[in-house]
């Protein structure tokens, strides 16, 4: 085992098996001029991912570490106690169905952050790749991210600053201290641990966006953020929403930002909620929808309409399905030709 890596690599896996062996592979051939450790938070998987990380671990016992115990913690407590884990003066992430192609992300990164003290964290680019139909996509951001970039926590907030977690790479005691000053942001009722772990870091630290393409982020149909069943993804947005508004009181939010922030989050949670045929939560989010001043509201109120007469929904939700695979087909055909 290393005794003092300057980065460890943080990879979390739950019911992974077909991807987990690229994520681990590529992050072991990370051509580096220093030491790293891969720690690897896997959370009592019911398929093979935990023979899979285990076989690395008996391969690489002085790079691989695991993490797990005998029963399932759950999400956020794996995320936790994996970052507690790593012993690296660095951090860097990726989730256990991305995978690094650059096999110099890690160089790249730390000697920006070794260069750059007034830096705690960097992340790039990346191409997605989309499961189900094999296409690939370099990722471009809609605007040009500068070094000028500021209160980039309220921008993360209102959607107007693109991240990918797999992406990351930060200073080790920044990350820990977050974890433990803003244990209440990391509780089992939010969902999505590296977002607060996002916005507390920007929160503290100036961040740093390289245009390098670092990593490939797999788009999969059924996910940690993505969900087929349209319960479990009303579920989702609705904890997205709560850690959201959370975190924009925790850090003072208001005033437009804020209606921004309501927007961002209130959308997706209408488009669950009518797919869940849910009016209650429609109707909220309809209402907040037009408090905030969203743009569209026609298409809002339609929704909502639609949940109360069938006749309308008779016309609307094939309407919705057709538009959905017109514009997953479109990309995919555009992805293919540029292929």
């Amino acid at each position: 085992m290393i005794d003092q890596p300057l980065v460890s690599v943080l990879i979390l896996t739950y019911n992974q098996e077909r991807y987990i062996s690229q994520a681990i592979s590529c992050a072991l051939a990370q051509e580096t001029n220093f030491p790293f450790e891969i720690v690897i938070g896997e959370d009592c998987s019911a398929d093979r991912t935990r023979d899979i990380v285990q076989e690395f671990q008996q391969k690489y016992p002085e790079i691989v570490r695991v993490v797990t115990s005998d029963t399932n913690v759950g999400m956020m407590k794996n995320f936790v106690r994996t970052i507690l884990a790593c012993h690296g003066k660095y951090i860097a992430f990726c989730d256990g169905d991305d995978y690094w192609h650059n096999l110099e992300k890690l160089q790249i990164q730390v000697d920006f952050l070794e260069n750059h003290p007034d830096y705690g964290m960097v992340h790039g680019a990346f191409f997605a790749f989309f499961e189900e139909t094999q296409a690939f996509r370099r990722w471009i951001p809609s605007k040009k991210i500068t070094d000028t970039e500021d209160a980039v926590h309220v921008k993360l907030l209102a959607g107007d600053y693109p991240w990918k977690p797999s992406t990351i790479c930060a200073r080790g005691p920044l990350v820990r201290q977050v974890i433990l000053e803003d244990r209440e942001v990391f509780d089992d009722r939010f969902k999505q641990g590296d977002l607060q772990l996002m916005v507390g870091l920007a929160a503290r630290t100036r961040v740093k966006y390289l245009d390098i393409d670092l990593c490939t982020y797999r788009v999969l149909p059924e996910s940690a953020c993505h969900f087929t069943h349209p319960l479990r993804n009303l579920a989702f947005q609705q904890s997205k929403r709560e850690v959201y508004l959370h975190l924009g009181e925790k850090y003072g939010i208001s005033g437009e930002v804020l209606r921004t922030l309501k927007c961002h989050v209130d959308r997706p949670l209408l488009s669950a909620a009518y797919w869940c045929k849910d009016r209650r939560a429609a109707t909220v989010a309809v209402e907040e929808l037009a408090d905030c001043g969203s743009a569209n509201m026609w298409r809002h109120h339609i929704l909502s309409l639609a949940l109360n007469y069938p006749i309308l929904d008779f016309f609307v939700r094939p309407l919705l399905v057709l538009r959905r695979f017109l514009r997953w087909n479109y990309y995919a055909r555009r992805l293919w030709r540029k292929m």
